[in-house]
């Protein structure tokens, strides 16, 4: 017999030649799926980063491979042992982020890309009104920006490559202008207010306030006869204030109304002047706090700039930090809020011209001596600044705008004039001097001023000479009444009956004729400015000086009925030591 029939019949499997190839085959394959199956990839998914959509279509990069996402924005690679980066193209609209991906870290990527487009529509606040015409870009602090668009007759728009961490900018004729932080957004829908606000001031009983000044940033205006105003270029954020001298200023926040209308309180400011040595003592301070209290008084006049030209807070302002002019003495932002808990009427007092420290740092700008070249001091020794240069005024200007942000609720000037003793002969302004262009420098001063203030509701005095009061001239200061009154709210004259000469107002020792001087020099004063806004507010005197009587609460007194009749809007106690007359003031609350 053959082996094979053998190897059958003896009842041994035997092995079929066919067979195991058939097994190596299967084997091979199972294997090739198995490798298949399990081989590394690198896959992952790219969506939209603000709504997380997925993206499809998206072209995927590594190692020379490239592949699309799909529907759902999935994609999937092979891995190389070299370090390469795996790249994503910004489909159109889109920015994507750059991923970290290197081979041999996670194999699942999510990777966002931020839209670009930003699209939408403007229509006019309170209505369905579309705004054609509306001038629109998206710009970011880094200095990216798009090109500006403008919208369509529908108000629609779009813009392309917004940057990231941009604001949206709007401007158009006759609407107030917007910025807003685009967010995580593609689609932004906006309503613009009309940057023209209408309406009237009027007091509490109904009187129309012709001259009361409406201000917003960027934008004054000036009430009519009837009370009304029209305030153009107003901003979309931002409060409007109206004031008018003897009232109380009111902020509102606009709202989609254009038409806002006040109604002035009247404002009667009973004040004592406090000096930053007693404003830093807190003993010092809550006594004359308590004072206010408990009797007729209700505001403070605070030094902000003293005599050394040193600013006595924490100013910020670029020029004050740079010439060494801040001198902190107090926490002004807590008295601040202390005496608004106590409702106090808080007035930044400023010495202007009087300043060696800006004299010193900025020669050129301080009187100049025509005698040795140099800069001018008067009879104590102290420099001036110049009141003819426009850099003194920007400046003394920037100090009242940082005192309207921190609160104040006016802005008092004093020395705002030329120098009066020293060799006045030998004063050089490097300008004409005459009385002409002394005048028109202070006025010029107090207008810049003025205007700012006007536009965030604060008030602005100015203190003069009493003098300035009877003489048309401006006795070589600057301080010409019917100029001043023009470009301030309040005038303070200085009306100190001590401080006038014997024989004047026809009375051999006017210190002994406190209600007489104070109510013929406003008398006088008013006749001369018939018209002006500016109201009288004067500074009294609570101190004895030189021969005559001594002041006490009778003489006081008599200063205060002196305005009240004339008509003032208010008084000014001048104590240089803090010290005032209780007895002088009325009890009642304010």
């Amino acid at each position: 017999m053959g082996s094979g029939r053998h190897d059958f019949y003896s009842g041994r499997r035997r092995r079929s030649p066919v067979l195991p190839a058939f097994m190596s085959i299967t084997v091979l394959g199972l294997a090739a799926v198995v490798f298949i199956l399990l081989r590394p990839t690198i896959g992952g998914v790219v969506t939209d980063d603000y709504t997380g959509d997925p993206l499809g279509g998206v072209q995927v990069s590594y190692a020379g491979q490239r592949t699309k996402t799909d529907a759902y924005g999935r994609f999937t690679l092979t891995p190389q042992r070299s370090q390469l980066a795996l790249s994503v193209a910004s489909p159109p609209g889109y920015r994507c982020a750059d991923t970290d991906f290197r081979s041999g870290t996670d194999k699942q990527l999510a990777i966002t890309c931020r839209p670009t487009t930003l699209s939408g529509t403007l229509r006019r606040k309170n209505g369905e009104t579309p705004l054609p015409g509306i001038v629109i870009r998206a710009a970011n602090g880094q200095g990216e920006q798009t090109p500006e668009v403008v919208t369509d007759d529908e108000g629609r728009y779009a813009l392309a490559e917004v940057p990231d961490d941009a604001r949206l900018i709007i401007e158009g004729p006759g609407f107030a202008r917007k910025e807003v932080e685009i967010g995580r957004t593609s689609v932004f829908d906006l309503e613009l207010r009309p940057d023209v606000l209408v309406g009237k001031v009027r007091a509490q009983n109904g009187a129309p306030l012709p001259g009361a000044l409406v201000g917003a940033i960027g934008a004054t205006a000036v009430a009519g006869n009837d009370g009304g105003y029209t305030l153009a270029g107003v901003a979309e954020a931002g409060r409007v204030v109206a004031r008018a001298p003897g009232y109380r200023a009111q902020a509102i926040e606009p709202g989609d109304d254009p038409r806002i209308d006040f109604i002035l309180e009247p404002l009667v400011v009973k004040a004592i002047y406090l000096t930053s040595d007693a404003l830093a003592k807190d003993a010092t301070f809550k006594a004359l706090l308590a004072l206010i209290d408990r009797t007729e008084l209700n505001a403070l006049v605070i030094d902000i700039k003293d005599e050394d030209g040193q600013l006595l807070y924490n100013s910020q302002i670029p020029l004050a930090r740079a010439i060494g002019a801040v001198h902190p003495a107090y926490d002004l932002g807590a008295r601040l809020k202390t005496l608004r808990e106590h409702n106090v009427y808080a007035i930044a007092r400023v010495v202007c011209m009087l300043d060696p420290t800006l004299a010193k740092a900025k020669p050129e700008w301080a009187v100049r001596n025509s005698t040795t070249g140099g800069i001018w001091k008067n009879s104590a020794g102290i420099a001036w600044t110049n009141a003819m240069r426009p850099e003194v005024w920007r400046y003394t200007a920037d100090i009242a705008l940082e005192a309207a942000e921190m609160g104040f609720d006016e802005v008092q000037f004093d020395y705002v004039r030329f120098p009066s003793d020293g060799d006045m002969d030998a004063i050089d302004l490097g300008a004409p001097d005459n009385s002409a262009t002394r005048s028109k420098a202070i006025h010029d001063l107090l207008k810049l001023a003025h205007d700012a203030l006007s536009q965030r509701g604060v008030a602005l005095a100015a203190d003069i000479f009493g003098i300035a009061l009877w003489d048309p001239r401006d006795n070589g200061i600057g301080q010409q009444l019917e100029q001043i009154a023009l470009v301030v709210d309040y005038i303070c004259p200085m009306v100190y009956p001590s401080h006038f000469a014997p024989g004047s107002l026809g009375y051999g020792r006017p210190n002994d004729h406190p209600y007489e001087v104070i109510l013929e020099s406003l008398i006088n004063g008013d006749k001369r400015i018939v018209g002006a806004k500016a109201k009288f507010r004067p500074w009294l005197q609570d101190f004895t000086y030189g021969p005559g009587i001594a002041y006490g609460p009778n003489e006081v007194r008599a200063q205060i009925k002196a305005t009240y009749d004339f008509g003032a809007t208010g008084w000014l106690l001048w104590n240089a030591s803090n010290t005032f007359t209780e007895a002088a003031l009325l009890p009642e609350k304010r």
